[in-house]
């Protein structure tokens, strides 16, 4: 599919760390890399927050949280933290999920006419102008992370999640869920990591991070 082959093109040229060092000023900190654990990966079936178990189904995309400064230091992302958008396109739906809403971004150069392109930024407030149906470009700012603090029952530190893929027209972007998404069906997701470019270090554990 041509449209596919664009796609991959387009992956390889975002540096999505870039625009969120950009947005939150985390430069002037001293960004070195992103700080992931296995279980913030796509398809782990791992969590990385302290509760016993693991997920009931692999992950449906990345999940950012930490980073590392030029000291060696490890960094919080901590609310209101900003996120921008890692590709244009347009908001199709803002829909709830279990720390706060999601951003589903439908991609038209990247679709065709079974497939749909889609970008989902999880676990977000968004911003007051990000409503349904307006148009967004690359790096613009869509929302900031969701307090965690909010929900006492849970003890997980604010995070960005990102899932991105293609989706049957045979389901409605109108009928679209995370318990939808997280089934697959009609659906093809696709690996977020490449949106760091390299810029990120993977450890089984997290002790000393303030989740432990």
């Amino acid at each position: 599919m041509q449209c596919r082959e664009a796609l991959w093109k387009k992956l390889q040229s975002i540096n999505y760390s870039s625009h969120i060092i950009r947005c939150n000023g985390i430069d002037s900190s001293g960004f070195n890399k992103w700080v992931l654990h296995t279980g913030m990966l796509f398809d782990s079936l791992e969590k990385w927050w302290p509760s016993e178990g693991k997920r009931p189904s692999g992950h449906e995309g990345l999940d950012i949280c930490l980073f590392q400064d030029d000291n060696s230091n490890l960094q919080k992302l901590v609310a209101p933290f900003q996120v921008p958008a890692a590709m244009g396109g347009r908001i199709v739906k803002i829909m709830q999920d279990f720390l706060g809403l999601s951003i589903v971004v439908y991609h038209e150069e990247f679709s065709d006419a079974e497939w749909g392109f889609y970008t989902i930024y999880a676990h977000t407030s968004p911003e007051e102008h990000i409503i349904e149906g307006i148009n967004i470009e690359e790096g613009d700012l869509i929302a900031t992370i969701q307090n965690t603090k909010t929900n006492y029952n849970l003890q997980m530190l604010p995070h960005l999640h990102i899932s991105l893929g293609w989706i049957h027209g045979s389901l409605p972007v109108q009928e679209l869920d995370w318990p939808a998404i997280n089934k697959r069906k009609n659906m093809y997701l696709l690996d977020p990591l490449p949106l760091l470019q390299e810029e990120y270090t993977i450890k089984e554990n997290l002790s000393g991070s303030g989740m432990d």
